[in-house]
């Protein structure tokens, strides 16, 4: 199984062939990360067919995307479809066609459709042909919630010191006081602890790997992931309902989120939970971030592999908190059923520590 980035949809531009009227839908609103009803929260157009469509800032190597379709009254999710690229955005001959099918009716969830690319591309579209008819709906309209589009993680056949010798001397550090007389090196009393012996020199291979306390989940903003064994996981609060928490509002740095919300004025049970934990003599856990959780989930499949040491077979459980926050009295959570969205601050969800190892 591959392992993929998370949604590169950011900063981006979306536009799509029409829209219907009567409606507060958009083509922006089928990639800001939330789903739910496509006039709400997605992209409504009121024709038979049509397209969505998103152009990066720079060109990307898109194999994998995800449709969460939408279907109710008068609106019904898509049927037959084409992904296609462009690098002119023209789209009158000299896109590429990356994949061509159905999508299933009935389904209001997320359906990854993976496809071989061997270019990068600008322009990204979801061509729709046709759309379902469900018994006893007459529909006019198309209706998309959510697009999501990632990469291929490009796995380094050698991304680090075959041993320690090769690290050790690799490194080296100013003279105290006395940069004019040049670098030494460390002792290696001096530049290795037992846990850098763990971590920095043999990184994890595989994702759902028993590893540094948890379970290796891949890679984001330069740090392996660890996801916690059932020991770290508790039903808890968000906390600080109705009040704003400075600086917990980074969508992939869920440590600093983490130390905002100790730091705040208000109790934080989540934040608080995580940050108590000890698991596998590691004591550095936090409640993961928006884009942290949602690496979780993308690779929750290897994750429940029967026969995983130490199984996290509880990832049935349908409600999991970041610790990212929405709005001051809203924070994202993360649901297998519905992707990403917000809640409350004073619903009860799950929390479930995770903790990162710099890549060297």
């Amino acid at each position: 199984m591959a392992d993929y980035t998370i949604d590169l949809c950011e900063g981006g531009i979306a536009s799509a062939s029409g829209y219907a009227t009567g409606y507060s839908s958009s083509s922006d609103r089928a990639f800001n990360g939330l789903t739910g009803f496509a006039h709400m929260e997605g992209w409504v157009d009121s024709a038979l067919s049509g397209w969505l469509q998103y152009q990066f800032t720079t060109p990307k190597k898109i194999e994998k995307i995800r449709v969460f379709s939408y279907y109710s009254s008068g609106i019904e999710s898509i049927d037959a479809f084409t992904i296609q690229a462009s690098n002119t955005g023209a789209f009158s001959g000299e896109q590429v066609t990356l994949y061509t099918g159905n999508n299933p009716p009935n389904v209001i969830a997320f359906v990854d459709y993976e496809f071989s690319n061997t270019n990068a591309y600008t322009y990204y579209r979801i061509d729709v042909t046709s759309i379902h008819t469900e018994p006893g709906n007459s529909p006019t309209h198309i209706g998309i919630s959510e697009v999501e589009m990632m990469a291929k993680i490009v796995v380094d056949a050698n991304p680090r010191p075959d041993n320690i010798s090769e690290l050790y001397h690799r490194k080296q550090i100013p003279i105290r006081g006395k940069a004019s007389e040049g670098f030494i090196r460390p002792t290696i009393q001096q530049f290795f602890t037992s846990k850098d012996f763990e971590e920095i020199l043999s990184g994890p291979s595989y994702v759902g790997q028993s590893y540094g306390g948890g379970f290796y989940i891949g890679t984001l903003g330069g740090y392996y992931l660890i996801c916690s064994p059932v020991e770290g996981v508790s039903t808890e609060l968000w906390g600080g309902h109705g009040f704003a928490v400075t600086g917990a509002d980074s969508l992939i740095d869920g440590y600093q989120n983490t130390l905002d919300m100790i730091a705040d004025s208000q109790d934080h049970p989540a934040a608080n939970f995580c940050v108590a934990l000890t698991i596998g003599g590691f004591s550095d856990w936090y409640l993961p971030s928006k884009d942290e959780l949602a690496l979780f989930y993308a690779n929750r499949g290897v994750l429940e592999v029967p026969g995983l040491a130490g199984s996290i077979s509880d990832l049935a459980i349908p409600h999991y908190w970041s610790s990212s926050e929405y709005q001051n009295t809203y924070a994202w959570y993360h649901s297998p059923d519905n992707g990403v969205t917000y809640n409350v601050k004073y619903g009860n969800k799950y929390a479930r520590a995770i903790r990162r190892v710099a890549i060297e």
